[in-house]
């Protein structure tokens, strides 16, 4: 299909609420997903990061996430919902294809459960915890549907912390929050390689 422009922080469609899709089976859907998987290819060949993809990233106004998960088959959601929200919490390192010079520590929750439909409309549910980090993904995820971004709306705790940094700006970075984290500030040290497996 077509690798298309992922929309980057200031653009308003990642403000936008996503719609509903109507029919999963529609042939624009699978095309969409298409998009969506050689899209996510094209930015972990060429960045190395990339776990997921909402369609909103892509300029596309639905309700649809596609999932490339290392050693797995490739996962799309349709109109994929939170329906069920641990009480326990967490405090994680959270980044994003759509700033991804930048990310911080925002609050999620440990475990959540979600609805939603596959390619041939059925409906399916499941729990996600801190197996693969699929919670904290999807959480961010399904934000992208409701425009939401991790620095607005969310909780923010500790730096926000440049990715592309020199080796003596990482150093300090590390020493830095290594430094807070010890005295309890907020809950882990800055590591410079976490965003490869947590977007």
């Amino acid at each position: 299909m077509a690798i298309r422009n992922v929309l980057q922080l200031g653009d308003p469609g990642l403000r936008a609420v996503a719609e509903p899709v109507a029919d999963p089976t529609a042939p624009q859907i699978a095309a969409l997903i298409h998009d969506l998987s050689d899209t996510l290819a094209h930015w972990r060949e060429t960045t190395g990061y990339g776990r997921a993809i909402a369609a909103p990233q892509i300029g596309a106004g639905l309700r649809v996430v596609f999932l490339q998960l290392p050693d797995a088959e490739p996962w799309p959601m349709v109109n994929p919902v939170i329906v069920e929200r641990s009480p326990e919490k967490m405090v994680v390192w959270d980044c994003c294809l759509s700033f991804l010079s930048i990310f911080m520590q925002v609050e999620r929750h440990c475990e959540v459960t979600i609805r939603y439909q596959n390619l041939a409309g059925k409906s399916h549910e499941l729990r996600a915890g801190a197996e693969r980090d699929l919670s904290e993904l999807l959480q961010h995820e399904i934000d992208h549907l409701d425009g939401i971004l991790q620095w607005i709306g969310l909780p923010i705790f500790g730096p926000c912390a440049p990715v592309k940094s020199s080796k003596r700006d990482t150093d300090r970075i590390v020493r830095m929050t290594s430094n807070a984290a010890v005295s309890g500030l907020w809950s882990r040290p800055f590591d410079p390689w976490i965003c490869r497996d947590t977007i």
